[in-house]
């Protein structure tokens, strides 16, 4: 299955060949018909990390895609909710964002 997103906002970006997606960049992300784990819904926002993408030539733009495989991380962001968990839920997402933006991925080298 091919699911088309479009990206709202990039955290962190170690990938040059995704130097160009950025807020509104459509991709695509690639699930086979054996993933069960990931259950994507319409309109609805993701986490999405870890997973090792391609740049597709088409014409003369750029599409990419990203597999939905072991290496990739998926996670709901949820958008409108108001019971205290998915609020707490919310406020750890917006946290390890702005953790993300500012010291980039914990390097387990240095975690003794």
């Amino acid at each position: 299955m091919t699911y088309t997103a479009s990206v709202v906002e990039v955290l962190k970006n170690t990938d040059k060949e995704f130097e160009a997606v950025s807020s509104g960049t459509e991709v695509e992300l690639v699930k086979k018909v054996t993933c069960s784990a990931v259950d994507l819904q319409n309109n609805k926002q993701y986490l999405v990390m870890g997973a090792k993408g391609s740049e597709v030539t088409l014409s003369h733009a750029f599409k990419y895609r990203l597999p939905l495989d072991s290496e990739a991380l998926v996670e709901l962001w949820p958008t409108d909710c108001s019971s205290p968990e998915c609020l707490d839920y919310i406020s750890h997402l917006d946290d390890f964002a702005l953790d993300l933006q500012l010291a980039g991925c914990p390097d387990a080298s240095r975690r003794r």
